[in-house]
């Protein structure tokens, strides 16, 4: 067997390190450099596993294939819908009577390591509700939620004690609102897509319990300032919110959410930063 040829390596880049898939990006953008650079061929969904075997593996995160997924399902004004236990996904056109848009990146100014955050607990805490659901119900023992029926699920949901309850019931209700966020999509309806990322955001607040206070502005700030629906990106400990907002109205939303911002929180002012984004393809050899 040849000797694995390793690659020198610049990263460069003008993002803010939190709450933008940054980890996956760097794990994903040095499996494809070393897998060009040693003429080795790796489907999509080998690299998604990778990456996840990494951040698990290796990091200590407790994290799914999302991340990874996303980036490198990603097509330029499409939407990935993902499928996380089977890592597959569909790519999604908008549907044609949609206006133009773009997304409204707020960074909060602060960073976190996600293993130093209450992530970890939260995903224990799933695997808990998955465990006294299946008890309940008679299944199979699992820690995984997706594992159990839709209806069983459903039918115990508001009986799952304390805080794991609250994780179920997040995921429940997470899950509908994808199918019917690409349904939105397609249909070329922002504005119920937007409603859609909003009401996981109030999720995320009051059944997932994550968002800091300024992160909770911000995305407060984001619809104050006219989005179609705003949400926390990432895990939503610190980082950064998004919105999707029409392309006319979006360097006034821009404008209006760092003004707000750097108001309630001039201590933060300095690391924050607002800006707009456009979808692009993912990871790939340029």
């Amino acid at each position: 067997m040849a000797r694995p040829r390793g690659v020198v390596a610049a990263i460069d880049g003008a993002l803010p390190g939190g709450g933008l898939s940054s980890s996956a990006s760097l794990l994903l953008g040095c499996l494809t450099a070393l897998a060009h650079a040693n003429e080795v061929e790796l489907t999509p969904e080998e690299l998604v596993r990778l990456s996840f075997d990494a951040e698990n593996g290796y990091v200590g995160l407790k994290s799914g294939v999302l991340d990874p997924a996303a980036i490198v399902a990603s097509r330029e004004g499409r939407l990935a819908c993902i499928d996380t236990a089977a890592v597959g996904w569909e790519s999604l056109a908008l549907g044609a009577e949609a206006p133009a848009w773009r997304v409204v990146v707020a960074f909060s100014g602060q960073s976190r390591n996600l293993t130093g955050t209450g992530f970890n607990r939260r995903v224990e805490e799933c695997g808990e509700a998955a465990r006294w659901v299946a008890e309940q119900a008679g299944l199979v023992p699992t820690e995984r939620l997706g594992d159990l029926p839709e209806p069983v699920l459903a039918e115990e949901l508001d009986a799952i004690p304390g805080a794991p309850g609250r994780r179920a019931r997040h995921f429940v209700e997470e899950r509908v609102r994808v199918r019917e966020g690409a349904a939105c999509w397609q249909a070329g309806d922002l504005e119920g897509f937007g409603a859609r990322m909003t009401d996981s955001c109030r999720s995320s607040i009051e059944n997932f319990e994550t968002g800091s206070e300024e992160l909770v502005a911000l995305h407060r700030a984001l619809e104050a300032a006219g989005v179609y629906g705003s949400r926390f990106s990432g895990a939503g400990f610190a980082g950064c919110a998004v919105g999707l907002v029409a392309a006319d109205r979006a360097e006034a939303c821009r404008a209006a959410v760092e003004a707000d911002y750097a108001r309630a929180f001039p201590a933060r002012a300095a690391d924050a930063s607002v800006f707009l984004a456009e979808s692009d393809d993912g990871v790939r050899i340029v």
